[in-house]
């Protein structure tokens, strides 16, 4: 099988990211092949701290995630 994705990412100002993308399967056989696509954000409090939102939707259902991350 394999899988295609693209996506972007952009800064808007200089503390928020934002992201889109998106994904198809095709893993062949009786598994079938799937798209997805994705958005999200993060605001950065420092340059090294953030926390971000992220929704995912695919012919499996709809995902929300939300998180930290700090960079060192």
């Amino acid at each position: 099988g394999y899988v295609l994705s693209a996506g972007l990412r952009g800064r808007v100002g200089t503390r928020v990211v934002l992201e889109a993308g998106g994904a198809f399967a095709d893993f062949g056989g009786s598994i079938g092949d799937d798209a997805s696509f994705a958005v999200a954000g993060r605001y950065y409090f420092t340059r090294n701290f953030a926390v971000g939102a992220e929704y995912q939707d695919s012919g499996d259902g709809s995902v929300i995630f939300l998180g930290g991350r700090y960079s060192f």
